[in-house]
This record gives structure tokens, sequence and C-alpha cells, in this order.
């Protein structure tokens, strides 16, 4: 029996370290790597959702479009009801209302 060397001591037997077969090898690069139609598929499908990402997107911008007007109009009616509002409390103050 060898005699084993102090700075390999705890560390596993020879066996243990073989490298493995060739064919699990290759089971595992087909694990991790797909094949070209899988790779070609995902790569369609994030195609057609960036497609379908983008009209949403120009759709909700062509809608704040349409309301940017809205906005506009609505914000001349709430300081027009404000002075409304200014006025008829200046006129209580001097009726003494």
């Amino acid at each position: 029996m060898k005699a084993a060397r102090p700075d390999l001591q705890g560390s596993m037997p020879e066996k243990v370290k073989a490298k493995p077969k060739q064919n699990e090898a290759v089971n595992v690069k087909q694990a991790v790597m797909p094949d070209g139609k899988r790779v070609s598929k995902t790569c369609s499908e994030f195609e057609e959702r960036i497609g379908e990402a983008d009209s949403r997107i120009s759709k909700f911008e062509d809608d704040a479009a349409a309301r940017s007007g809205t906005g506009d109009a609505l914000n001349a009616q709430l300081k027009d009801t404000q002075w409304k509002l200014a006025d008829l409390e200046d006129r209580l103050r001097r009726n003494n209302l």
C-alpha cells in the first residue's frame, strides 16, 4: 500500500476523480446547449413579444397625445371656476353675508 503524501491527505480517491465518459459529456452538453430549432423558436418568440410591446407603446403614446389637449382644457376650466369662486367670496365679504 502506498504511503499517502501529506499534501494530498483528505483528498478524493483516484477513482472518484476520473473524467466522465464521452457519452455522459455529450448528454450534459445537450442539456446545457439547446439545439438550433429551440434557439430559433425562442428568438422568434422574443421578436414577436418585442413587436407587441412596441405596438402597445405606440398606442399609449397616441392616447396620451390625444388626452393632452383635454388636460389643458380642464386646467383652463379649473382656473375659470377658481376665479368665479374668488369673485363670489369677494362679493359676499362686501355685502357682509
